[in-house]
C-alpha cells in the first residue's frame, strides 16, 4: 500500500509536512542539523535562505533547502557543494512560500563517472502528481539493514525518466487505439488511425502551452473545458463538435468568430490548427464520444506531469518532455502506416538523448575550430563550461580570460551565419539538438562580451531561437508525419523560451514549410522522371531570383493571413519553376561538355554512348514540361486558370515537382555551396537481404548512375541506404563543412569498403567512436563519424578513435585507413597489432595437422536411432561417442561419452542410397548426408575441439573414440603424439581464443549460442588457426605442461579445489609461453586477458 499519495503531495506547504512524509511516510529517521556554508563561495552561499539536514538512513541524507527561486542556475552550485560533505543525498529546494518543489536527485554518468546528471521532480499547485506519487513512493526504506549507496541505487531507479516515458508511452498506445475505434466506428470510409494522430498530436501540443497559462491564462483549461461538456452529456460527442473544433479555428486564424467565447487564446499560426494542415478529409464533421475524450485526459493527460523544456542529458526533469512526439512517432506512427511497419521499412529509429547531444557537440565544436581557427582547446575548454545561466562570477571570470571579445564577436557571427542539415530528420532530434548547443554557445559568448545580466533579459533565449531557426535549420524526410512532428518539436522549442508580457500578443509560431521539406534526400524527380540536378546556377538571372526567393520565404516565415500565405506560396513557385529551367539548361550545358569519342567503338562503349544520348534527350523532354508548368502557375497567379489543390504541396505533387536540392535549399548554395554542417541517423535500409525491403530497379539504375562511390564497382555489389547518404552528405556540405553521422557497426565491414575508399582522400576523419549501444530493438552496435570535406592533402592527419562516448582516445594517421590490403577500413585499435604479430611467420592449423568434423548420422530422426546407441549392443561393432559440451566440459579433460556409434558402412550406404533416391527427386539436392568416416582417423592420437563454446575446448585422447559432428577431430598424418601435444597447448591458451574471436572464428551472435567455424569453405576458422614454428626446447616446455595438466585430469572425472588450483596454475604457465612465443608485448598481454575475461 503506497502511503504517498496525490492528495499527500497537494498539501505538502510547510517544512513540517516535508519531514513527516520522509519520516512517518517513507521510514526515514529524523533528524534537525543545520548544515554550515563556511566553506562555500559567497555567491552560492547568499543564494540560501535556510539551509537544514531534515532526515538520514545511515549515510544516506535528506537535505532541506529554501531559495528565493527555483532556478537549475541557483541549485546545481548549491548541490555541488553540499556533495563535497553529503556523497550520498536526496536535495529538495522549495520556495519562500513552500508553494513550488524540486526534489533533485543526483547521478553519475555511466560514461562519464565524474559526470553528475541532475534530475527533479517537481511539486505545485499546477502539476499532475500520479507520477510524482508513484515515484517518491518509491524511496521507501524498506529494509532498517539497507545499506547508503542501496538506497542512492534505489533513488536512481526512482528517478528514471526513461520508466516515466516507457509508462506514457504504454498508455499512449492504448489511447491510441481506443481513438481510432472510436473514429473509425462512427466515421466510416475515413483514414481513423491518421485522423487519431492528428487529434492527439494537436492535444499534447495544446497540453504543453497550457502549461505555460497561454490558454485563457488557466493551467488547467481544456480539462475544465471538457467537464462542462461532459456532465451535461457523458454519452454524447458534443465537446469535439461544439468546443474542440472551434478552438482549433481559433488558433489558426486571428480573426475567428470562436475567439471571444474561448477566452484569451493566441493565434498560433504555423499550420498546425490550420483546416487541412495533414490533409485530413474530414477534420470538423468527425463524430468522437465525450466519454473516448474522459478517457484521453482521465488515463494519459492528466495522469503525467508535462514540461516544455527538453531536457540537456544532465538537466532531466521527471516528466513528459516535447521529446516524447519523436519516441511516438518513430514507435508507433510509422509501425501504422497503411498497416506496414514503416521504422523497419524505411530504417527510421529513434536516437538516444545522449547520442544527439554528443554528435551536435562535437559538430559545431570542429566547425567553430575549422572556421575561427581559434586554438583548439580554447573552444573545448567553451564547449565544457557550466550553462551561461548558472555561472559564478568566478567563471566569468574564466570565460573572459579565455576568449577575447574579438574573438567572441568572430564565433558569434560564424554561428549566426551557419547552415545546417539534416537530410534524414525524423521527428527533429538532431535540429532540436543543435539548436540547443548554438544557443548555448552563443549564450556564453554574449555573457563574454556585455556580462550576465545580457543573457537574463525577457525573451532572450526566445529571440535567439526565432532567429537560428529562420536563418540556421534545415532538414528533410520522406515521411510526411516525420516532417510534422519535426515542425512541432521546433515550436514547442520557442515556446519554452517566451515569457509573456502583460497585455502584449503572444507573437505567432512561424511557418516553416520551406525550412523542413518532405522529401527524397536520395533521389530526385521531376515530372516523375528521376534527376540529378546538380550544377549551380552562375547567370546573373538565376541569382536574382535566388534572391528575390529568399526574400519571399523570410515573409513568409512570419506571415500571419492565410490568404496573404497563399499568394506568398503561389508567388514562390512560380520563382521556382523558372529557377527549375535555369537549373535543367545548367544540367544540360554539363551533359554537352562531356565528349565521347571511339574510334573503334566496342559493345560496352556503345552502351555508354546510348545511355548519355538517352539522358540528354530526357533532360529535353523534361525542360518543355519545366517551361510548360511554370506557364501553367503563372497563369494561376494572375487568375487566368484555378488552382486545381488546397495546400501547395497538393499544388506541387499534381504538377510533378517533388523535393529539388538545389532548386528548394536555392540560398544556401548560392551562398556558401553548401552546408556548414550536415548531422543525423540516416536510415538504415538493407536492399539485398531476403528479408530486405524491395528496391524498384528503376530506383536502382538512379542509385546506381548518380552515385560515384559506385563507379567501377561491380553491379552485384551489395548497396544500403547508408551509403548513399554519406555520399549526399558529402555533396551537400560546403568545402571545410562537417558531416556527422551515427551509423550502424557494419560500417567497418566489406559491404562499406566502396564507400570508405571513396571517401578516404575527400574528407578529414576527425573523430570516430565505436562500440554505441543506445538504440532500443536494435541488437548491433553503432559508429559515430565525424568528418570534415578538404580538398587538402589528409594522409597526416591525425583521427581521434574512441570505445565509447567517453572512452580514451587513440590517436592514428589517416593514411593508414587509405590501404587497399586493410580493406580501406576506417578502424584501428591494439587488436590489429597483436593479430599483425599472430599471423606472421605463422602456418595455418591445415598445414600442421588434418582437420575434420565428427560423424554425421542425425539426417532423418530413424538414421539417428539406427547409429547412435545409448548402450554397448555386442552384437555390432559398437564404439564410444563424444557428443558436444557434455562429453568435454573443460580443456584437456579426460573425454566423457555416453552413447554408443553403431560402426556399420553397410548401413551408411542403404540410408545414403535411401535419402538420396527420395530427397533428390523432392528437392533436387543431390546429397548424402550419413558419414560415419573411416575408423582410422579416430583409433589414433587425436585432439578433440567443441564445436560450440565462448572460448577454444580441446583435449586429447589416444582411445578409440568416436566424436559426432559438434566436436572436430584433429590428427597428425604421421601420429606425432608431441606434435599434436604442442599445438593442443597453443588452441587452448587464451591467445588463440582471443584470436578466434576477433576473426569470428568464434562467432558470437546476441541471443544465440555461439559457432565455431570450420574454415572448410567460405570464412575463416580453425583450419585457419595461426600456428608458430619455434624452437624443439620451446615445443618441450609447452608439451611438459600439458602433459601435466593431463595426468591431473586422468585421475577422475571431480577434481579436488587443490587439483583446480594446480591445473589453473599450469594453463597460466602454457599462456604466458604462448604469449612468448607470439611476441607480444606487456600491454598488449593485458588487453589479451582483459578482452578474453569478458
Amino acid at each position: 500500500m503506497h502511503r504517498v499519495n496525490t492528495n499527500t503531495l497537494k498539501n505538502l506547504n510547510n517544512l513540517e509536512k516535508l519531514t513527516e512524509l520522509f519520516c512517518r511516510d517513507l521510514n526515514y529517521t529524523y533528524s534537525n542539523s543545520v548544515i554550515s556554508k563556511r566553506t562555500w563561495k559567497e555567491q552560492v552561499s547568499n543564494s540560501v535562505k535556510e539551509l537544514s539536514l531534515i532526515a538520514t538512513h545511515n549515510d544516506f541524507h535528506i537535505i532541506y533547502c529554501q531559495v528565493e527561486k527555483l532556478l537549475l542556475g541557483i541549485e546545481r552550485p548549491i548541490i555541488n557543494c553540499l556533495l563535497k560533505e553529503h556523497p550520498y543525498l536526496l536535495v529538495i529546494f522549495s520556495d519562500p512560500q513552500f508553494t513550488n518543489w524540486h526534489f533533485v536527485n543526483v547521478k553519475y554518468d555511466e560514461e562519464l563517472k565524474s559526470r553528475r546528471l541532475f534530475r527533479r521532480i517537481v511539486i505545485g499547485p499546477d502539476e499532475r502528481l500520479h507520477t510524482a506519487a508513484q515515484r517518491i513512493n518509491m524511496l521507501e526504506v524498506v529494509d532498517e539493514k539497507m545499506q547508503a549507496l542501496e538506497l542512492q541505487i534505489k533513488h536512481d531507479k526512482a528517478f528514471d525518466v526513461e520508466e516515466v516515458t516507457k509508462e506514457f508511452y504504454e498508455k499512449y498506445t492504448d489511447i491510441f487505439h481506443t481513438l481510432s475505434d472510436d473514429i473509425a466506428e462512427e466515421n466510416p470510409q475515413i483514414d481513423s488511425n491518421k485522423e487519431a494522430q492528428i487529434i492527439l498530436d494537436r492535444l499534447l501540443f495544446l497540453y504543453f502551452i497550457q502549461k505555460k497559462g497561454w490558454l485563457n491564462n488557466n493551467k488547467r483549461y481544456l480539462y475544465e473545458n471538457f467537464l462542462r461538456f461532459w456532465k451535461k452529456d457523458p454519452k454524447g460527442n458534443s465537446f469535439y463538435s461544439e468546443f474542440l473544433v472551434k478552438l482549433f479555428q481559433a488558433l489558426s486564424c486571428k480573426d475567428n468568430l470562436f475567439r471571444e467565447s474561448l477566452g484569451d487564446i493566441p493565434f498560433l499560426n504555423g499550420g498546425l490548427f490550420e483546416v487541412d494542415p495533414f490533409h485530413s478529409k474530414l477534420p470538423f464533421r468527425l463524430i468522437i464520444r465525450n466519454d473516448t475524450f474522459k478517457q484521453i485526459f482521465d488515463d494519459l493527460l492528466e495522469r503525467f506531469n508535462f514540461t516544455v523544456r527538453e531536457d540537456t542529458p544532465l538537466d532531466v526533469e521527471v516528466a513528459i518532455d516535447p521529446e516524447m512526439l519523436g519516441k511516438i512517432f518513430e514507435n508507433l506512427v510509422l509501425k501504422l502506416e497503411k498497416g506496414e511497419d514503416l521504422r523497419k521499412k524505411t530504417g527510421s529509429y529513434y536516437t538516444p538523448r545522449v547520442i544527439v547531444h554528443f554528435m551536435c557537440q562535437e559538430s559545431l565544436k570542429e566547425y567553430l575550430i575549422s572556421e575561427s581557427e581559434i586554438e583548439r582547446h580554447k573552444i573545448e575548454t567553451l564547449f565544457s563550461m557550466e550553462p551561461p545561466d548558472q555561472l559564478t562570477e568566478e567563471e566569468i571570470g574564466e570565460l573572459k580570460n579565455l576568449i577575447s571579445i574579438p574573438q567572441a564577436r568572430l564565433l558569434r557571427n560564424i554561428i549566426n551565419k551557419a547552415y545546417i542539415l539534416d537530410p534524414a530528420v525524423g521527428s527533429g532530434a538532431f535540429l532540436v539538438g543543435m539548436l540547443h548547443e548554438m544557443v548555448s554557445i552563443l549564450k556564453l559568448l554574449d555573457v563574454c562580451e556585455f556580462g550576465k545580466d545580457f543573457i537574463l533579459r525577457p525573451n532572450y533565449d526566445y529571440e535567439l531561437k526565432r532567429q537560428l531557426i529562420e536563418t540556421s535549420l534545415y532538414g528533410v524526410d520522406i515521411q510526411e508525419q516525420a516532417v510534422r512532428i519535426c515542425e512541432l518539436r521546433l515550436w514547442l522549442s520557442l515556446i519554452v523560451d517566451y515569457e509573456k508580457i502583460q497585455k502584449e500578443e503572444i507573437p505567432p509560431l512561424p511557418n516553416l514549410s520551406y525550412k523542413i521539406r518532405c522529401g527524397d534526400s536520395l533521389i530526385e524527380k521531376l515530372f516523375g522522371h528521376n534527376v540529378q540536378l546538380d550544377q549551380l546556377v552562375h547567370s546573373d538571372k538565376g541569382k536574382q531570383l535566388i534572391d528575390e526567393i529568399t526574400k519571399d520565404k523570410e515573409a513568409y516565415f512570419l506571415a500571419r493571413d492565410i490568404k496573404e500565405k497563399n499568394r506568398i506560396e503561389l508567388t514562390t513557385l512560380a520563382k521556382q519553376c523558372e529557377l527549375m529551367e535555369l537549373l535543367i539548361k545548367e544540367k544540360q550545358k554539363a551533359l554537352s561538355g562531356v565528349q565521347l569519342s571511339f574510334l573503334e567503338e566496342t559493345a560496352k562503349e556503345r552502351k555508354k554512348r546510348e545511355e548519355f544520348e538517352k539522358a540528354k534527350r530526357e533532360y529535353e523532354n523534361i525542360l518543355l514540361l519545366a517551361s510548360n508548368t511554370k506557364k501553367k502557375v503563372e497563369a494561376m497567379l494572375k487568375g487566368k486558370i484555378s488552382i486545381p489543390a488546397e495546400d501547395i504541396h497538393d499544388l506541387k505533387k499534381k504538377l510533378g515537382i517533388s523535393f529539388i536540392w538545389k532548386l528548394d535549399f536555392a540560398e544556401v548554395f548560392k551562398e556558401k555551396g553548401g552546408f556548414d554542417i550536415v548531422i543525423g541517423n540516416p536510415p538504415y535500409i538493407v536492399w539485398y537481404s531476403r528479408q530486405a525491403k524491395k528496391i524498384s530497379r528503376n530506383e536502382e539504375m538512379a542509385l546506381r548512375t548518380y552515385y560515384n562511390f559506385l563507379r567501377g564497382e561491380s553491379k552485384k555489389l551489395r548497396i544500403q541506404s547508408v551509403m548513399f547518404f554519406l555520399e549526399k552528405g558529402y555533396d551537400l556540405a560546403r568545402e571545410r563543412g562537417i558531416i556527422t553521422y551515427i551509423v550502424d557497426f557494419n560500417f567497418h565491414e566489406h559491404p562499406f569498403l566502396a564507400i570508405r575508399k571513396y571517401l578516404v582522400d575527400k574528407v578529414k576523419i576527425l573523430t570516430i567512436v565505436n562500440g554505441i549501444q543506445g538504440f532500443v530493438n536494435v541488437a548491433s552496435g553503432q559508429v559515430i563519424i565525424v568528418l570534415e570535406k578538404s580538398n587538402q592533402p589528409v594522409n597526416q592527419h591525425k583521427v581521434k578513435i574512441k570505445e565509447g562516448i567517453g572512452g580514451q582516445i587513440a590517436l592514428v594517421q589517416q593514411k593508414y585507413f587509405n590501404n587497399i590490403q586493410r580493406g580501406y577500413k576506417w578502424n584501428f585499435d591494439k587488436t590489429e597489432d597483436i593479430i599483425n604479430k599472430i599471423e606472421k611467420d605463422s602456418l595455418p592449423l591445415s598445414r600442421k595437422l588434418i582437420v575434420n568434423s565428427g560423424v554425421a548420422v542425425n539426417a532423418t530422426k530413424e538414421g539417428k536411432k539406427l547409429f547412435i546407441l545409448p548402450h554397448k549392443d555386442n552384437k555390432c561393432n559398437c564404439f564410444p561417442l563424444l557428443e558436444g559440451g557434455k562429453s568435454i566440459p573443460y580443456s584437456f579433460c579426460k573425454p566423457r561419452f555416453y552413447s554408443y556409434l553403431n560402426y556399420d558402412k553397410k548401413l551408411e550406404k542403404e540410408l545414403n542410397d535411401l535419402f538420396d533416391k527420395n530427397y533428390y527427386k523432392r528437392k533436387f539436392s543431390h546429397q548424402r548426408p550419413f558419414n560415419i568416416r573411416d575408423i582410422k582417423e579416430f583409433d589414433r592420437p587425436k585432439i578433440f575441439l567443441r564445436q560450440s563454446d565462448f572460448k577454444l575446448t580441446a583435449t586429447y585422447s589416444e582411445d578409440l573414440l568416436f566424436s559426432n559432428y559438434s566436436i572436430f577431430h584433429i590428427f597428425d598424418a604421421n601420429n606425432d603424439k608431441r606434435k599434436i601435444k604442442f599445438i593442443l597447448g597453443i588452441i587452448n591458451s587464451k591467445l588463440m581464443t582471443y584470436y578466434a574471436i576477433k576473426r569470428d572464428i568464434i562467432l558470437i551472435k546476441p541471443g544465440k549460442i555461439p559457432q565455431i567455424r570450420s574454415g572448410q569453405r567460405g570464412p575463416l576458422g580453425i583450419r585457419q588457426l595461426p600456428i608458430k614454428h619455434t624452437s624443439p626446447d620451446v615445443q618441450r616446455e609447452i608439451i611438459n605442461l600439458v602433459d601435466r595438466i593431463i595426468a591431473i585430469h586422468n585421475k577422475g572425472f571431480s577434481l579436488s579445489s587443490k587439483d583446480w588450483e594446480k591445473v589453473n596454475q599450469l594453463e597460466n604457465q602454457i599462456d604466458q609461453k604462448v604469449y612468448e612465443l607470439y611476441g607480444l608485448t606487456e600491454e598488449e598481454i593485458n588487453i589479451v586477458e582483459e578482452s578474453v575475461k569478458t
